[in-house]
């Protein structure tokens, strides 16, 4: 429901003007950035989920059924995670942490959990399938 909000939001700004428009164009990438974050919270959830699954599993297409899930998972997370940079370049408030007093989202880090992903389907992924013999 969250992302059909960010949509409204987009399409109020060709209904709007002036000073209104300039602020429903500022806090629609602030929107869009909570959208991502919520994604975020839910794929992690889900992705632990289907991990502790898969360390359960006895059947070998229960863990393949898991690892497809697991892969899903990092492919939305690189796209949803990707789509964040340009929106923390664009806009100074996003990943500020008050009580932190710093960034706890940055394009670095957010690099860096790309990297990480790319790890889990590069290597990961296929070296469990490996185990199942495909």
């Amino acid at each position: 429901k969250w992302g059909e909000g960010v949509a409204l939001m987009r399409q109020a700004i060709s209904l709007t003007e002036g000073d209104d428009r300039v602020r429903l164009e500022r806090e629609t990438g602030p929107a869009e950035m909570c959208r991502l974050q919520l994604l975020c919270s839910a794929n992690l959830i889900e992705f632990l989920l289907a991990r502790n699954a898969l360390l359960d599993a006895t059947d070998a297409q229960e863990k393949s059924a898991q690892l497809d899930t697991m892969e899903r998972l990092c492919r939305a997370e690189l796209e949803d995670a990707a789509a964040a940079i340009p929106l923390c370049e664009a806009d100074s408030r996003l990943g500020w942490h008050g009580e932190a007093y710093g960034y706890m989202i940055t394009p670095e880090l957010i690099d860096e959990k790309l990297d990480g992903l790319r790890q889990i389907l590069d290597e990961r992924i296929p070296a469990e399938r490996a185990k199942l013999g495909g």
